[in-house]
């Protein structure tokens, strides 16, 4: 909390979100003491996201100027995703012309959401975006989740397959996170060839390949009672975990999704939202992390 005091050793650097007063270090912001050899800093929990090169993020286009689309990645500036730093229909390897430009509603529009992977971080903290990859573009038929972005864990993958619950989920590092339910994407890509950003690559380059229909390629889809059901509680369990102020991972997921199977959520997604359902869902995913602590 802001002015609690930090236990430091001789020779430490004072990083950001602290001051020193009486020789004491202090916090100047709510969050987590993180240290790196002798600095000591405080990682604000409610600040805004700051890319880092690499970092997995969801964000929603608003706007498509030309060459390039505007991103909002819940950061102090818009992201910039160029119209030569994605994939073209058909995994066409060619540059850019003026035709493309004119076509670029074709692959993102305004209010669309995707996923993307941040290539460079300016000096006044905006972020270029790039989205070569097949595992990433647009993301259709799930729900978006806004959670503190200190609250994400770095993980080797943020594209979670979660097959046991028919459901997938991409973790963004900037604190928008996406669940969908697999199941139907999976046969999106095989039945009409809509681009879904998300699944496996093989599936994506298939998916790509045919995405030729603008309407179907931006068209939500329906999905059966059960997955929606699926997705919901995945997202549920995403909400409860944040409420809370509990790192969100696949571990923690898992562990508030398989907790609300039973008892009044079993029957009832909606009492997850529930604050003493809440505390009752992530007892769990609470001493996995106490038991990792003590390692």
């Amino acid at each position: 909390l802001v002015g609690d005091g930090i236990a430091v050793t001789s020779g430490f650097l004072k990083g950001h979100n602290t001051y020193v007063s009486d020789g004491a270090l202090l916090a100047s912001a709510v969050g987590d003491v993180v240290r790196t050899n002798r600095l000591v800093r405080v990682r604000a929990l409610k600040a805004a996201y700051v890319g880092a090169v690499g970092d997995v993020v969801v964000g929603r286009v608003v706007e498509v100027a030309q060459t390039r689309w505007r991103v909002d990645v819940n950061a102090k500036h818009e992201g910039v995703l160029m119209l030569s730093s994605v994939n073209l229909p058909g995994g066409a390897q060619r540059r850019r012309t003026a035709g493309d430009e004119l076509e670029m509603r074709r692959l993102f529009r305004e209010r669309d959401l995707i996923s993307a992977e941040v290539h460079s971080v300016f000096h006044d903290g905006s972020i270029s975006l790039h989205s070569r990859s097949l595992k990433y573009g647009l993301l259709r038929n799930g729900v978006l989740v806004e959670v503190p972005h200190t609250l994400v864990k770095r993980s080797k993958t943020h594209f979670l397959v979660l097959e046991q619950y028919e459901v997938g989920i991409v973790l963004g590092c900037n604190g928008y996170i996406f669940v969908h339910a697999l199941q139907q994407q999976k046969q999106h890509v095989d039945g009409s060839g809509v681009t879904a950003g998300v699944g496996n690559d093989a599936e994506l380059s298939d998916d790509v390949a045919s995405a030729t229909d603008d309407v179907a390629r931006h068209q939500q889809q329906h999905i059966l009672r059960e997955r929606l059901l699926s997705t919901a509680r995945a997202a549920n369990a995403v909400r409860a975990l944040a409420s809370l102020f509990m790192p969100i991972y696949e571990q923690t997921i898992t562990d508030v999704y398989d907790s609300s199977l039973s008892g009044a959520t079993a029957d009832d997604v909606g009492a997850m939202q529930h604050a003493d359902e809440r505390w009752r869902i992530t007892r769990r995913a609470a001493r996995h992390l106490d038991d990792a602590a003590r390692a």
